[in-house]
């Protein structure tokens, strides 16, 4: 993951006038822009000269603020258009609760991730953006109950770590029965901001369930959300 020379082209304008570059990488956009990636380029480069650059995931424009020996600083100009960036995000594990009405975060253990959204490497509850903007959430719980007694299912999205919506509920009350909650969220994001879905449940005879295969349907998630960038 570094700047390959072999793959900067230089597309017009002059050292008086801000130059046009184009460039083709596999890195990815946490590779290019906080580091010194164009460094050894500081002899071709010029401040507000433009760089489009291709990525294995999207294309963006930056536009260089700095040059100095070995050092070259860019943003993200204002000009192009955001990633859109989106995620699948799936717990493919039965979640169950230790305490009634408790909050507990759902592990994503599986993911398609592009863009600006990605888990975070260490703790896979929390969704990370590494771009401002609005999100839209949309996904669904799948509920069972093992006891006739009534209970009431919570869901709501966190904030690094804090709640800034209204809970979604659902009631189940027969024994050995499975119920779906649908669930859906816009949020207004930071970059660097992360996200938890919490889930709560009344009577710990109720959980998340994953169903396993049968002969004539595949498996079923305990949850899973879709996530995009408007």
């Amino acid at each position: 993951m570094s700047f390959d020379f072999n793959n900067f082209s230089r597309h017009g304008g002059s050292t008086t006038a801000p130059s046009w570059w184009t460039y083709r990488t596999t890195d990815a956009w946490d590779d290019i822009l906080p580091d010194n990636y164009f460094g050894e380029a500081f002899g071709s480069l010029n401040v507000n000269d433009f760089i489009l650059v291709r990525s294995i995931a999207n294309t963006f424009m930056l536009r260089v603020t700095a040059v100095s020996q070995d050092t070259v600083a860019m943003v993200r100009d204002t000009m192009t258009a955001p990633n859109i960036g989106s995620g699948i995000f799936t717990a493919s594990v039965t979640q169950t609760a230790t305490d009634p009405d408790t909050a507990y975060q759902v592990p994503w253990d599986l993911a398609v991730e592009n863009g600006s959204i990605k888990r975070n490497v260490s703790d896979n509850t929390k969704i990370e953006f590494t771009e401002a903007g609005t999100y839209l959430i949309a996904g669904n719980l799948q509920l069972k109950s093992s006891s006739a007694s009534a209970k009431t299912f919570y869901f709501f999205p966190t904030i690094n770590g804090l709640s800034d919506s209204k809970s979604v509920r659902s009631g189940l009350k027969d024994n050995n029965v499975v119920g779906t909650l649908g669930v859906s969220a816009a949020l207004e994001l930071n970059a660097g901001d992360y996200i938890q879905a919490n889930w709560a449940v009344s009577d710990v005879n109720g959980w998340l369930d994953a169903t396993a295969a049968t002969s004539f349907a595949p498996s079923s998630y305990a949850a899973q959300i879709s996530i995009i960038r408007v």
